[in-house]
């Protein structure tokens, strides 16, 4: 009788713990899908999936990445709204989604250096750091968060190049982000090793 009361306890002490771990795995996600540039390139524009706030289309300035503004949709509005955000801010440049710039001169990688994220531009020349990025950092657990490189889309005339970052931060909560960062490509500005 005590076995049966003690794989009692542990069964009402597993179903009180299961909540706490399922709220533990419940992420809290944001995905970014590139859309397109601008004719004249002073905009780009991203779809963000974001269960928690809603879908919506964000649309960004080409030289500081800074929010224009954001044009939230519903399944049922998505192509409506799609279609007024490309036509009010002329999005016609799809751009390259490839890691090596249109004309094939400099291709970008990413490595994770700690809290840091390095894009590296890769020549026949030697390979340079481009860009850094700060990661988040867990405020609970003081840890940064695990970051991958998931897209590289370069405008058509190879001047500008976005980067969109996947980011896993693990803490009281898994969060899982991608964030958005734009630069122009300038080869004089990557600090050649």
């Amino acid at each position: 009788m005590i076995r049966t009361t003690g794989s009692i306890l542990a069964l009402v002490m597993a179903l009180f713990l299961l909540p706490s771990s399922a709220a533990a795995s419940a992420d809290l996600t944001e995905e970014m899908e590139f859309v397109g540039f601008s004719k004249k390139g002073k905009v780009f524009c991203v779809r963000i999936i974001d269960p928690n706030r809603g879908n919506y289309y964000s649309v960004r300035k080409t030289r500081t990445g800074k929010k224009v503004k954001d044009h939230p949709y519903h399944e049922e509005n998505e192509k409506r709204v799609l279609k007024r955000v490309l036509k009010s801010y002329s999005i016609d440049d799809e751009g390259i989604p490839k890691s090596a710039s249109p004309d094939g001169s400099v291709t970008l990688v990413g490595t994770q250096k700690g809290a840091q994220f390095e894009i590296l531009a890769l020549t026949q020349e030697g390979r340079g750091v481009f860009e850094t990025i700060d990661l988040e950092v867990d405020a609970s657990t003081g840890t940064p968060a695990q970051a991958s490189l998931k897209s590289v889309i370069w405008s058509s005339d190879g001047k500008t190049v976005v980067l969109i970052l996947h980011q896993t931060s693990q803490g009281r909560f898994t969060a899982e982000r991608d964030h958005v960062h734009v630069q122009r490509y300038r080869a004089f500005k990557v600090q050649w090793q």
